[in-house]
């Protein structure tokens, strides 16, 4: 492997542990089941747990991560 992968593969765990997280806190405060990653997002921005800034930056994580699941 070399240092590209080693960063990329680097990035997915950080996404993946981001989107866990998103995952605990919508469990932990009730916030009902969500259908998609992005439901977990919404659900955390109306109940005001992130800032609405957030729904960008982690919509572009996950573009990311599509990206490089298709290479």
């Amino acid at each position: 492997m070399n240092v590209i992968d080693n960063k990329i593969s680097y990035l997915m765990l950080l996404i993946l542990s981001i989107t866990m997280t998103c995952a605990i806190l919508n469990a932990d405060y009730k916030l009902g089941v969500p259908g998609t990653d992005r439901d977990l997002v919404n659900n955390l921005i109306q109940n005001k747990i992130l800032p609405t800034e957030m729904k960008e930056i982690l919509g572009s994580m996950k573009g990311f991560r599509n990206m490089v699941q298709t290479q």
